[in-house]
């Protein structure tokens, strides 16, 4: 009831009777056992992977490969376009790769002719509107 007691003036109640004074603090804690670990022989061997896991990793490794590849060649051919305009900025073999490249780029760009679709398909039974060319177009 917020008094103050002292630990003294506790009881402790045992089955039969009460002491008067005891109190449980007072008495000797027994002390903890750790647990006896045996050492094995035998050599560690690193936990084995699911296979579900190694697939989906080297799933992950292929499409990070595809990624960075792709990456790569369009910063290349995104530098090489705007040479002229980096060329105060790098060194001069920097321009002279960048100049070499430029003939690539434009062997590539002829090379990837965009088809535009300009003609709904045949499969299509009802009237695409502008956008929806533009799309199908973009899927094309």
């Amino acid at each position: 009831n917020g008094h103050v007691v002292k630990k003294t003036n506790n009881y402790v109640v045992n089955a039969e009777r009460m002491v008067y004074g005891a109190f449980d603090e007072d008495k000797p804690k027994p002390k903890k056992v750790k647990p006896v670990v045996k050492a094995d022989n035998k050599p560690k061997v690193p936990r084995q992977r699911p296979q579900y896991q190694v697939d989906r990793q080297l799933h992950n490794d292929i499409i990070k490969k595809r990624i960075y590849g792709k990456d790569n060649i369009n910063r290349m051919n995104f530098m090489t376009l705007h040479s002229d305009a980096l060329e105060p900025f790098v060194e001069s073999k920097v321009i002279a790769h960048l100049r070499a490249n430029k003939r690539n780029v434009k062997a590539n760009a002829a090379a990837e002719e965009k088809t535009i679709v300009n003609v709904q398909p045949e499969c299509v039974t009802s009237t695409l509107r502008d956008y929806q060319m533009v799309g199908l177009d973009w899927v094309v």
